[in-house]
């Protein structure tokens, strides 16, 4: 993905999207996240060396850096009524969590 696009996605502001608006763009950024990550580290051979790659492959939302494994279980997993106060308190938890010491 170009630094353009990734620079964007550092600072978007997801208020005001619909839920399927908000799915699509989460299932896209961790596409993107994933994709970056095979193009950086190769084709994983293994289950095992997916999740590696997706403990690796991180990318920047918001001003949050994001792990694609927390993209996937924290939020394309989450149930839908879930509120959104709720949504970003994890992802800032998350994000806190994967930050470089």
């Amino acid at each position: 993905m170009s630094r353009f696009l990734f620079g964007k996605l550092a600072s978007v502001n997801l208020k005001g999207l619909t839920h399927q608006e908000k799915l699509a763009f989460w299932i896209n950024t961790y596409n993107s996240c994933m994709m970056n990550a095979y193009l950086e580290h190769g084709i994983p051979e293994s289950p095992e060396m997916v999740v590696a790659l997706m403990q690796k492959a991180t990318i920047v939302v918001g001003g949050h850096l994001l792990k694609a494994i927390t993209i996937e279980h924290f939020i394309l997993r989450l149930p839908y009524h879930l509120n959104f106060i709720t949504i970003h308190l994890l992802i800032f938890i998350f994000a806190s969590c994967n930050r470089p010491v």
